[in-house]
């Protein structure tokens, strides 16, 4: 249980300083749990893993889009 505790620091931060901070603008604490969301999932989930449910992703992508937009998804999903 406590071998992510240091790798998952930034993650504990973000949490604690929203709870701990009632004076926050509703958008910064969106803001601070998107953060917190993003850095939990960097430091779990490992690129072969990724790549898994990115191929998954790829292939759920429906074809009727316009090919820009298919691509533009495809790109935003690799820097995920």
């Amino acid at each position: 249980m406590f071998q992510k505790s240091e790798r998952l620091r930034n993650v504990y931060k973000l949490c604690f300083g929203i709870l701990y901070n009632n004076a926050l603008y509703l958008e910064l604490h969106f803001l601070s749990l998107t953060q917190a969301v993003e850095a939990f999932h960097r430091q779990v989930m490992d690129e072969e893993e990724y790549k898994k449910v990115f191929d998954q992703i790829v292939l759920a992508i429906p074809s009727e889009l316009d090919r820009d937009l298919q691509d533009s998804i495809k790109t935003a999903l690799q820097y995920s």
